[in-house]
């Protein structure tokens, strides 16, 4: 074979594997570390909504780890996204209220400092009709009734995270164009990945959604929802 048809040939093969390339399936859902105010952090994060990821969990660690829970999904399609520094928790629920009221959704939230960083997106396809916190020690059957409590209520799980003295925190959303409150399921690993990520796999084959996050003392803990 002469070295122009060597070239046509390896042209050929490059242009058939392409398109193989392009089929690969995408991971259902990834975690990616940015720095907390990092310059680049946000465009970064758009980079992997474009790839068709949902952001639907926050968490940060060190105080300077921001750490974001993405599925692959376009099941809530939005515009914006805003991540907002909340200074104190005692002024959180006025100064939440008021995003919420200009069509922002809460997804996660996230202690840090003395106050929250909550990720807010921009979306019509979910109604608030009101939205609470809830707040418990980590301990499995406290947790267990803050959810049936809230389901009772008529209220649906989204974010969660965790403070230094052990005392975690739920958000919850009324949702009113939901027939009821969507269920939930929690799981807790050790924080490697090669103890955590079977755990998070298996739940999906069992059809729930990771829908949140939250870094305990010692775990770490993923809420999904279906």
């Amino acid at each position: 074979m002469t070295a122009r048809m060597l070239q046509i040939a390896c042209a050929a093969l490059l242009l058939a594997a392409a398109p193989l390339a392009a089929q690969e399936t995408p991971s259902p859902w990834v975690m990616d570390e940015y720095e907390v105010e990092g310059e680049t952090r946000d465009e970064e994060i758009q980079n992997r909504i474009d790839d068709g990821y949902l952001p639907v969990g926050m968490e940060v660690a060190a105080g300077e780890e921001l750490w974001l829970l993405y599925i692959h999904s376009d099941s809530l399609p939005f515009d914006q996204f805003l991540i907002v520094e909340y200074s104190q928790v005692g002024t959180l629920e006025a100064e939440m209220s008021s995003m919420i009221n200009t069509g922002w959704v809460p997804v996660d939230l996230a202690r840090y400092k003395n106050g929250m960083l909550v990720f807010f997106i921009n979306t019509d396809a979910v109604t608030v009709g009101d939205w609470g916190l809830s707040m418990t020690l980590g301990m499995e059957q406290t947790i267990e009734q803050t959810y049936r409590e809230a389901a009772e209520a008529g209220y649906s799980p989204w974010g969660l995270t965790s403070d230094d003295s052990g005392t975690l925190w739920f958000l919850f959303l009324s949702e009113p164009n939901r027939e009821s409150p969507r269920p939930v399921s929690l799981s807790y690993h050790e924080p490697e990945e090669d103890a955590f990520e079977p755990g998070v796999n298996a739940k999906i084959g069992e059809g729930w959604i990771p829908w949140g996050m939250m870094f305990g003392p010692e775990n770490i803990y993923f809420q999904y929802t279906n």
